[in-house]
């Protein structure tokens, strides 16, 4: 039954926080998915919404580190991290490495689907 619990838990808080970050309640948005973090912290999409959270806050540098770390637990999440990874790399005047994640993106993407073509 605590698992059912904490399941629910996990959901409420996550879609608080999309629904926040869609709102631009970017405060609200911070504390629903570190909520959801505290319980479990490889939690993809509490992942990417802190992410971008810190990228909407101009924290490119914890943004770039949590892109990242979204890669290395699910290199296959979509939508794809190394789009935020190079959007980070952008705003911190790394235009190459920016490009180079997204060129990465699009062979990932393209190859593992149709959508590109």
């Amino acid at each position: 039954m605590r698992s059912v619990n904490l399941h629910l838990i996990y959901n409420t808080n996550t879609i608080k926080g999309i629904l926040q970050l869609a709102t631009a309640n970017l405060e609200d948005a911070w504390k629903s998915f570190n909520l959801v973090l505290q319980s479990k912290p490889t939690n993809i999409v509490a992942l990417l919404g802190k992410a971008r959270v810190s990228y909407a806050r101009k924290q490119y540098t914890p943004a770039l580190r949590l892109f990242q770390q979204v890669l290395q637990l699910k290199p296959d999440a979509q939508p794809d991290p190394r789009i935020g990874i190079g959007l980070c790399y952008w705003a911190m005047e790394q235009k190459q490495r920016a490009r180079s994640c997204w060129e990465r993106s699009l062979e990932v993407v393209c190859g593992a689907t149709s959508v590109c073509e």
